[in-house]
């Protein structure tokens, strides 16, 4: 492509900077206070930038998603404690999410940015991490210590999961 995108800090203040390479400019210097996780769309239309600020031992984490072509910025939601996984959709139609505490949040990316499924992730959140869709955007795939859990995107629902002991 023609754009690159980076989180650094500008002015002692972490950053997401996005440059227009052809052109050797900066488009885009978006600072939302805390650390960025600046995430491409499958496309490559849009930038999603999920930041981690902490406030007094509490995390508050804006989502925006950042549109390339149009420089419009999109607030999509937020999210609790510390990102342990961010992905696309394979169509960039939606855009997943789980935190620290194995919350599992899903957005639309539409013009409305609409939150489809929020659910807690069980038993044991501290160890799941999102590996990412599967091919059809249906399901997604966590793991965490000896175990994987295939998972609804729409509803949130466990639709398998199995442990090292179990043949997968």
């Amino acid at each position: 492509g023609h754009r690159l995108v980076a989180d650094r800090p500008v002015n002692n203040q972490p950053t997401v900077s996005l440059w227009k390479v052809s052109k050797s400019r900066l488009a885009l210097n978006l600072s939302l206070g805390g650390y960025p996780v600046p995430l491409w769309s499958p496309v490559g239309l849009k930038i999603a930038i999920a930041s981690q600020v902490k406030m007094q031992d509490i995390f508050q984490n804006p989502i925006v998603l950042y549109a390339s072509h149009s420089g419009e910025i999109q607030e999509v939601g937020e999210f609790d404690g510390i990102l342990r996984g961010f992905h696309w959709s394979p169509d960039g139609r939606y855009l997943a999410l789980i935190n620290q505490s194995g919350k599992l949040m899903v957005w639309e990316t539409n013009e409305s940015a609409k939150l489809i499924t929020s659910k807690e992730m069980g038993d044991k959140p501290h160890v799941w991490s999102m590996s990412g869709w599967s091919p059809s955007g249906n399901s997604l795939l966590f793991y965490g210590g000896n175990e994987m859990a295939k998972v609804d995107a729409k509803t949130g629902r466990v639709e398998w999961k199995r442990t090292h002991s179990d043949s997968w």
